[in-house]
């Protein structure tokens, strides 16, 4: 039976080898908040009967409770696997006991690192224990016990942890001031002293980071907030302590750590990996202004990741280059990295990022990344959680040193492409270097089946505010004409422009092959100055285009490319039940097919009243018509429209396929 990991330092969570395990309903997920505040504890109906009910049970509870045991242990067993018998909800002659084991539940893991830390930090091992400390506080993803703080069963273990918390801060900052890392801790610290203003401790290592940070009189002043707090509520004034620390700052008597930066060589000159080969760069005015309010943020050390989202050939890294030129130009440091298709490695984008700073190879660089297990998630035994934490902050203290010496933008092409542990350094990065001048600047394709993975990272920045995405939609009719301008040097006519703009959906990728597929037909001499734009209709689809949706349409499971092949012969417009109706398949095997089309970029909402799609654009309709072309598949004669474009009526079963 493989082993359950159980969360309680936040929501209630349960994974089972990495996989998310379903506990539905609040009062068996209470009875489960019950159980593991206990684990390993046999616990009697009577008992759990009086701590649900605080003490005041209905009669109908010794029922009730056994009700809820009997579904909490058909989900926890059902998660399993085969031969797990009871699983780890057990039935004891006394009662009912849930079975964890030692690394089972992070708020354990967080207990030992702590006391691992804070042994540590005595023994005069600053760097280890911040190491340690670290790594133990990023195991909180809330509030303990969640939902459940408040109820009288948990209130007592919620206000337990959260104080172990605020003690786990406490001696993370005095490690971390130990080694010299006062910028990092004053943003958490101030948030801390917020709320606990009497725990001096927090409050000392706040004066003491902000005057390590060259804050002289942001360290008086936290004297003085404090020492009028303590006097206005509570009549006292502040420790010996805090006293002692006030007249040291003034008299400018506090050592400063010194910091031992990692070997690293500052870039005079942009990567050659950030470069786009074609014409002139379209000037995207909302989209750089949305980086430009990014950027801005990250140089007042509010860094975050920034992501660039859209489908194929909308022109991501082209903006982000264009971007990163523009920072680049004003003295910034770029780094590039680009996750690769069929050859998904490891930590791959980061390694090239970080390569020219340490004057490594690539290869090398993620050689060295590999030697560490990334599989240690937070399941894993501390040991291996804490070797990752280590691989995690050598390459945040790579970025952390650069930045020190100028502002610093980090490029991440195709991060759609990116495995589980690329994301969970990048989620890393962005929470460690937030209080530096760095920003993390990511484009992905929505359309991709890796997308949702990367979102989920998003999401799980953006409940911090260290994250937002921008979406890089097709070029207006403007924008079109001046990419026009840059390819031909010539002004094109409106309607050439507007035909350029319905064939292409204002995709930049489109536009351009289809201005070059016109060129071409007409012997390198097509006169753009005087377009005609029924010639953006004839030469049909340029190979580039049809290569690209033909790839995409590989990867569609097999009913969604049936239904998106008889879409794109039944017309511009289509709706489910039409579909259905013309090939004798259930509507909802339709919607449902028709729905994963749009997520693949294929189809979008046409905007009418009667709920019908339309291709993205009239360019991709023409592509998928045409890779029928040369399919394997079962003619329906009678689907094909009167505007199908000239093919083949040929087109796939939805019937007769699972």
């Amino acid at each position: 039976m493989s082993k359950m990991d159980f969360g309680i330092l936040g929501s209630l969570t349960v994974r089972r080898e990495k996989a998310a395990v379903m506990v539905r309903g609040p009062r068996i997920r209470a009875l489960m908040a019950l159980f593991l505040i206990h684990a390993n504890e046999v616990l009697s109906s009577q008992r759990i009967a009086d701590l649900l009910w605080d003490g005041d049970p209905p009669p109908s509870a010794p029922n009730t409770v056994q009700a809820h045991v009997m579904r909490l242990r058909r989900a926890l067993t059902a998660a399993s696997g085969p031969g797990a018998g009871q699983g780890p909800l057990a039935t004891r002659p006394a009662g009912y006991v849930l079975d964890v084991s030692e690394d089972g539940l992070d708020a354990r893991r967080f207990e030992r690192m702590l006391n691992e830390g804070r042994a540590a930090t005595d023994a005069g091992r600053p760097a280890h224990a911040e190491a340690i400390l670290r790594a133990s506080l990023a195991l909180w993803r809330g509030a303990a016990l969640g939902e459940f703080a408040q109820e009288p069963f948990a209130e007592r273990e919620a206000q337990r942890l959260e104080q172990r918390r605020v003690e786990a801060h406490e001696v993370w900052a005095k490690a971390a001031l130990a080694c010299g890392r006062s910028a990092e801790v004053i943003m958490p610290l101030e948030a801390l002293v917020r709320e606990y203003p009497l725990r001096e401790g927090l409050v000392a290592h706040l004066m003491t980071a902000l005057y390590h940070a060259g804050r002289q009189a942001d360290a008086l002043g936290v004297y003085r907030a404090t020492r009028l707090w303590l006097r206005d509520e509570l009549g006292i004034d502040p420790g010996p302590q805090l006293k002692a620390l006030e007249r040291a700052i003034l008299l400018q008597e506090l050592e400063v750590p010194r910091r031992h930066p990692v070997n690293i060589t500052v870039p005079t000159s942009l990567p050659p990996p950030a470069t786009v080969d074609g014409p002139a760069f379209v000037e995207r005015v909302d989209e750089l202004d949305w980086l430009e309010v990014r950027w801005e943020r990250a140089l007042r050390r509010r860094g975050q990741l920034a992501l660039l989202r859209g489908g194929p050939g909308t022109g991501k890294t082209r903006l982000a280059v264009a971007f990163a030129q523009r920072c680049h130009a004003h003295g910034a440091i770029v780094l590039w990295g680009r996750c690769v298709e069929d050859h998904a490695l490891a930590f791959q984008p980061l390694s090239e990022a970080i390569a020219p700073l340490l004057r490594a190879r690539v290869a090398d660089i993620v050689r060295l990344l590999s030697d560490v297990d990334a599989d240690a998630d937070a399941g894993a035994p501390a040991a291996q959680q804490l070797e990752r934490y280590r691989l995690f902050e050598a390459v945040a203290e790579t970025l952390r040193t650069a930045a020190m010496a100028a502002p610093m933008v980090v490029v991440l092409d195709d991060l759609h492409l990116a495995d589980a542990h690329t994301l969970a350094l990048v989620v890393h990065l962005t929470r460690s270097l937030r209080s530096y001048p760095l920003l993390i600047l990511a484009a992905g394709r929505s359309t991709d089946p890796g997308f949702s993975a990367l979102m989920a990272a998003m999401a799980e920045l953006r409940g911090d505010g260290l994250a937002d995405f921008r979406t890089v939609g097709g070029l207006d009719p403007d924008e079109l004409a001046a990419l026009v301008r840059s390819v031909t040097g010539a002004e094109a006519p409106r309607p050439f422009v507007a035909t350029l703009a319905r064939r292409s959906g204002g995709n930049p990728f489109f536009a351009l092959e289809l201005l070059g597929h016109v060129d071409e037909s007409a012997g390198g001499r097509y006169p753009f100055h005087a377009g005609d734009p029924a010639d953006l209709q004839g030469p049909g689809v340029p190979e580039a285009i049809q290569m690209t949706i033909e790839r995409q349409l590989s990867r569609l499971d097999f009913r969604t490319g049936s239904a998106l092949a008889i879409a794109a012969l039944m017309g511009r417009h289509v709706d489910v039940d039409s579909v259905a109706e013309r090939v004798g398949a259930d509507a909802t095997v339709v919607a449902e097919a028709f729905d994963r089309a749009e997520q693949a970029g294929f189809l979008r909402a046409s905007g009418r009243h009667d709920g019908s799609y339309a291709f993205s654009d009239e360019i991709v309709r023409d592509a998928v018509c045409a890779s029928l072309r040369t399919s394997h598949r079962v003619v329906f004669p009678q689907v094909a429209g009167p505007d199908s474009p000239g093919v083949d009526t040929t087109v796939v079963s939805l019937r007769n396929h699972g």
